[in-house]
């Protein structure tokens, strides 16, 4: 890379210009002598202000056969709390070539309980399906500064002279982790914009953890079957995951419903009593109710608070898509919907379950995590 860094917002890595206020990378007056944020990165840290800018996967591609050759070191960042979102073959075909380390960030917001040997074998599991080429799985929380030492050991150990990229999917939480590793070695000069909204980072950012190691914050990568991209910026702070995640465990007969917010139904349809634990978001209310209530409550509650947040397109039940699971193996199953949240339960042979959820959005059934 050889971008003249005073040219581009520190924060989004956007090229600077001041003709047009409406246009990305907009500053009032260039200065070449210093670096600069944009309007729109001052606004979001300021004012708590978002713009939207949509990065289509082209852009990405093109960013990725442009700079990435197989000899630079891929940092891939996952979020623990959406691990089968953020690891999974879209993002991994790009790096069939190169050496993976796995950060799997947001420690923090995981039960305390859970072993980090078990998340590790886990994340490894999953990434084996994908790639012969992972280094390793490191856990960390860049709100606790969690293991940052030791990630930053390791790109020291792996760079082999050339630029490091950290790629991953949107809100994963790379620019915090950068900015992390930078409070690390006391480099305060350049500190990339976080927020919790897709898409604020919108070019690649080199910073240079030292005179040999340069490191690059990739633009995140959306993922079209996960929740985010079908809310309205206002509802985000429903899904946005700050503190720790306690579970909720609801005992259903069946023809028991659970909403979800106002974004996924899950109801029970047939089996014998039993319990399901939901783990999902805090703010985010869950409504029990009768399956038989459950089409009439939702488009009767269309307008007060009962459920929310509502995505995009889904104004009443007949806008979900519906799926039926059927348990065929007696053992502990988590459903997991992609960028929310999942249900953990002891799934017995006949077992019958519904999701109700927004149309592309997409859901998994395996063994459970936790």
């Amino acid at each position: 890379m050889n971008k003249d860094i005073n040219q581009y917002c520190y924060g989004c890595g956007a090229k600077l210009q001041s003709d047009d206020i409406n246009e990305i990378g907009y500053v009032k007056k260039l200065n070449n002598d210093e670096m600069m944020l944009c309007l729109r990165c001052y606004r979001s840290i300021h004012h708590h202000e978002y713009k939207k800018i949509n990065l289509d996967r082209a852009y990405f591609e093109k960013l990725i056969n442009d700079n990435v050759t197989r000899k630079n070191l891929i940092i891939l960042v996952i979020d623990l709390f959406d691990i089968n979102s953020s690891l999974n073959d879209e993002v991994l075909k790009y790096f069939k070539n190169n050496q993976i380390l796995i950060v799997a960030n947001k420690r923090d917001l995981i039960l305390k309980n859970v072993n980090e040997r078990k998340i590790i074998a886990y994340v490894k599991k999953i990434a084996a399906q994908y790639s012969d080429n992972i280094l390793g799985v490191i856990v960390t929380s860049s709100q606790k500064k969690y293991h940052i030492d030791e990630l930053l050991s390791k790109i020291y150990e792996y760079h082999n002279q050339h630029h490091v990229y950290m790629v991953g999917l949107s809100n994963v939480g790379k620019s915090s982790l950068i900015n992390a590793l930078l409070n690390s070695q006391s480099i305060n000069e350049q500190l990339i914009t976080v927020s919790n909204y897709p898409n604020t980072t919108l070019d690649m950012i080199e910073i240079a953890l030292s005179k040999d190691v340069s490191l690059i914050d990739m633009p995140g990568l959306l993922y079209s079957g996960q929740m985010i991209n079908y809310l309205k910026n206002e509802d985000l702070k429903f899904i946005e995951t700050k503190k720790e995640i306690k579970s909720r465990t609801y005992q259903l007969m069946s023809m028991q419903s659970v909403f979800i917010g106002g974004l996924v139904c899950f109801s029970y349809l047939k089996g014998s009593q039993k319990g399901f634990t939901f783990f999902f978001n805090n703010p985010l209310m869950l409504h029990r109710t009768k399956y038989e209530n459950s089409i009439n409550l939702f488009d009767t509650h269309e307008e007060d608070d009962l459920l929310i947040p509502r995505a995009l397109n889904v104004n009443f039940f007949a806008d979900f898509v519906t799926n039926t699971i059927i348990i065929d193996e007696e053992k502990k199953y988590d459903i997991i919907i992609c960028g929310l949240g999942w249900i953990s339960f002891n799934g017995h042979i006949g077992d019958e379950i519904m999701l109700a959820l927004p149309a592309h959005v997409k859901y998994i059934v395996k063994e459970a995590f936790i």
